[in-house]
């Protein structure tokens, strides 16, 4: 059946109308960011509890669990390197954390881990790979993140099995998302880094974010300064090593105290976190949950509120 000029034009109008009427109710509800906040905590049953109470305080849905690796000749993981516990521990409490909409990405590596990660204590790379198979299975997690320092960005060798591994369990489950936290200074990331994420690129590793620790710029530095002009360094070498199909950005501080002693305000994070969003950031960080205790979870308040 035909419909006339007029039954045709009255229905386009009321269709309009309910769009933008659509379209007003809509503008009432703030956009969701576009980021995610996702602090670290160094994982122990003590603790534990901090991601809940981070959780129900400031409305941050995900925390990012360190650090998982392993002993020299060894292929198999455990949380802090020299602890017995293994895959498995804390699984009860995390999966709880998850099932009350938590979100967890597992890391490993870490400062003073540099020669402690899988990769660099395994030459196997199917092991190596198994190894992250077994974490994304046991927890449940489909988020993991790679913190390279401490001289583990200079091991060529390590750092190619890890992307061959990581590269390899991405063809068999796409959806596992990659991480790399990454040292970084005024004028950015440095030739070794840069190196390592070339070779994501090579290798076919769908990097997710490349995360910069913006903290111990040196003890007299102005770290907010500093961290800005960190940002905008990386986001060009970021551009420059993948092109414009570029990993998101990431930018973690040290709440508090960091390594040189400076002292990172709540006010710091605002700035220096504000500033990366506006700059493209996808992932909001900071080291630690638990420097954030005893303040009533300011800092993780202070990045949710960051749109």
């Amino acid at each position: 059946m035909k419909l006339s000029r007029t039954l045709l034009a009255a229905g386009l109008l009321g269709t309009t109308a309910l769009s933008l009427g659509s379209q007003a109710a809509m503008a009432d509800v703030p956009a969701a960011p576009a980021h995610e906040v996702s602090p670290y905590i160094d994982v122990n049953a003590d603790n534990f509890h901090t991601i809940n109470d981070a959780q129900q305080a400031s409305g941050v849905n995900a925390a990012t669990l360190a650090f998982l690796n392993s002993y020299s000749g060894n292929c198999d993981v455990q949380w802090d390197a020299s602890s017995s516990d293994g895959s498995g521990y804390m699984k009860d409490q995390i999966s709880e954390f998850q099932k009350n909409g938590g979100d967890v990405t597992i890391s490993f590596g870490g400062a003073s881990n540099g020669d402690h990660m899988v990769a660099h204590t395994c030459n196997d790379v199917a092991k190596i790979k198994s190894a992250y198979e077994n974490i994304v299975d046991t927890y449940g997690v489909n988020h993991l993140d790679f913190d390279i320092e401490g001289g583990a960005q200079k091991d060529d060798a390590a750092n190619q099995r890890r992307n061959e591994a990581l590269a390899q369990l991405q063809r068999e489950r796409p959806d596992v998302k990659v991480d790399y936290t990454v040292p970084v200074g005024p004028d950015g990331i440095d030739r070794d880094t840069q190196g390592v994420l070339a070779d994501t690129k090579d290798k076919g590793v769908a990097v997710n974010t490349v995360n910069i620790m913006a903290t111990d710029f040196g003890e007299d530095e102005d770290t907010v300064a500093d961290g800005r002009k960190a940002i905008d360094a990386t986001n060009g070498q970021l551009q420059g090593v993948f092109g414009d199909q570029h990993p998101g950005l990431g930018v973690t501080f040290c709440a508090k105290k960091d390594g040189d002693q400076q002292y990172f305000s709540v006010q710091n994070a605002r700035d220096l976190e504000g500033y990366a969003v506006e700059h493209g950031a996808q992932k909001l960080s900071f080291w630690q949950l638990e420097k954030d205790v005893h303040d009533g979870y300011e800092y993780s308040k202070a990045l949710a509120e960051i749109q």
